[in-house]
């Protein structure tokens, strides 16, 4: 009479990647053979795999009363059904599992024969990936100093947050999503995106910009023509950046210049110019 024992499929975590296919193993005529598959392999961490353990009926050796898959840190806790096992009636268990951590997935099945869990030797392993992703990160328009800071925006597929680092901190650095410009020249910001259980790292996109001075323009009111007795004229001229101008005469013999006051010399053309040179 067969004894009696029962079979358990287990998997556990290990540190080896490499993905063996699981054969049933060598059986004479009559023996008991258990197989085991997984598909799909490898998958994606989160996504689950369907585990199938097969006995092909065989007789000469015990046989258990069912056959089922469990949590290899507790074989008395079933993972989906139970399948009876009638000696010398091949059957079937089918059951999914969802696999949440990166890495192989390493799964056994098991004979519990007298509350004794024993490997039969069939091994599978299911390579489970972190899944890519991409950064997509907008071109920025060069900017003027003036305007300060500016909002900066990123995405990435994982829906993973992104942060933002400068590598040009003397003319620009960014704060969460705030870039503060510092001074002229070129602005360089990287995005990136570390990854976390479930996604690689994403790779970094640079995004660079040039950050110039405002355009500064003067408005110099045109002084009307005065008789030299008339004099001193005063001139008036603003720059479009509020910075004071200043002022120059260009012929000292007819007319000369302090502060924004023209003094006449003599008869002739006046000629002053207004500047501001900048910040």
């Amino acid at each position: 009479m067969n004894r009696l024992c029962r079979l358990l499929v287990v998997y556990m975590v290990v540190l080896g990647f490499a993905a063996m296919a699981v054969e049933p193993s060598a059986a004479g005529e009559g023996t008991p053979v258990f197989g085991l598959t997984g598909n799909p392999n490898p998958i994606n961490v989160g996504d689950t795999v369907t585990l199938t353990a097969t006995y092909n009926g065989g007789t000469s050796c015990c046989i258990s009363s069912d056959m089922r898959i469990a949590d290899p840190a507790d074989l008395s806790t079933t993972i989906g059904s139970v399948q009876a096992l009638t000696s010398g009636t091949p059957a079937t268990l089918s059951v999914t599992q969802q696999l949440n951590t990166a890495g192989p997935h390493t799964f056994h099945i098991y004979s519990d024969e007298g509350g004794d869990s024993q490997p039969l030797g069939n091994v599978l392993i299911i390579n489970v990936n972190r899944i890519d992703q991409t950064i997509s990160f907008n071109a920025i328009d060069d900017q003027e100093l003036v305007t300060g800071t500016i909002a900066v925006s990123a995405t990435a597929t994982s829906a993973l947050a992104v942060s933002f680092a400068s590598s040009t901190p003397a003319v620009c650095t960014v704060a969460g999503g705030t870039i503060s410009l510092v001074a002229t020249g070129t602005c360089t910001i990287t995005a990136s995106q570390a990854g976390n259980f479930k996604y690689n790292a994403a790779p970094d996109v640079i995004r660079s910009f040039a950050i110039g001075q405002s355009p500064n323009v003067i408005n110099f009111l045109q002084p009307a023509d005065t008789l030299v007795s008339g004099g001193p004229v005063t001139v008036t001229a603003t720059a479009s950046s509020g910075l004071a101008v200043s002022y120059a005469s260009a012929t000292p013999a007819i007319c000369t210049v302090s502060g924004s006051s023209v003094t006449l010399v003599s008869v002739g053309i006046c000629s002053i110019t207004a500047s501001q040179a900048g910040n």
